[in-house]
């Protein structure tokens, strides 16, 4: 199945956030769910596996809590 919208960049498999016009829009769920996807290192987007993907974002938010 193919839609016509436009979900991801063509080259790093980052997510593209909506066009919008309300301001609540800005810190809804799905946004914010985009903008973390976003910040997450390629690497780590473009893990296959669901288990290491898992263990990688562990890793990765442990790591940015403790070096802020």
């Amino acid at each position: 199945m193919t839609h016509e919208l436009n979900t991801r960049s063509k080259d790093d498999s980052q997510l593209v956030i909506p066009d919008h016009n309300a301001h609540f829009f800005v810190k809804s769920f799905s946004v914010n769910d985009v903008r973390e996807w976003n910040q997450l290192p390629k690497s780590i987007r473009d893990l296959t596996s669901h288990y290491a993907f898992q263990k990688r974002v562990k890793a990765h938010l442990f790591s940015v809590a403790a070096h802020p």
